[in-house]
């Protein structure tokens, strides 16, 4: 039981992760999301997510990946005022959140229904780690 299939090999540079397949397991439902034992199993899978320790690489936290995406269109000049509005939001949050002092954690960056699969065991095991970030577990 984990809350990722078994990694068998990864090349960071290449951007290559060789896993597991998950054999007669399923995309969970909104449905099944919303069931309370559901809630409880994908918090604790949560919880066992952020327990994962740091990799021995750097990993980019999300306010830089969105400091970046920002840059760019800025040297593009593609921003309006709404978006430039949106950015200052964002730098205050991450700012505040920062404040708190949360231990960081390793963090899904992309976790929505699709990413999450319920094994015919009932475990729950979230795939598509290409977001993933050490970062406040709020995230």
């Amino acid at each position: 039981k984990g809350v990722t299939p078994n990694i068998h090999y990864i090349n960071q540079e290449n951007g290559i992760i060789l896993m597991d397949y998950i054999n007669n397991a399923t995309t969970i439902s909104l449905e099944e999301a919303k069931r309370l034992s559901s809630i409880q199993g994908l918090g604790n899978t949560l919880r066992e997510t952020h327990r994962i320790p740091p990799p021995p690489y750097p990993l980019e936290r999300l306010s830089q990946k969105v400091q970046g995406h920002y840059d760019t269109l800025c040297s593009l000049d593609l921003l309006n005022e709404q978006m430039r509005d949106i950015m200052k939001t964002l730098q205050n949050l991450f700012q505040e959140l920062d404040s708190y002092n949360y231990d960081l954690a390793i963090i899904h960056g992309d976790l929505h229904v699709k990413n999450i699969f319920l094994t015919e065991t009932g475990s729950i095991l979230f795939i598509d780690w290409e977001g993933v970030r050490y970062d406040d577990p709020f995230f």
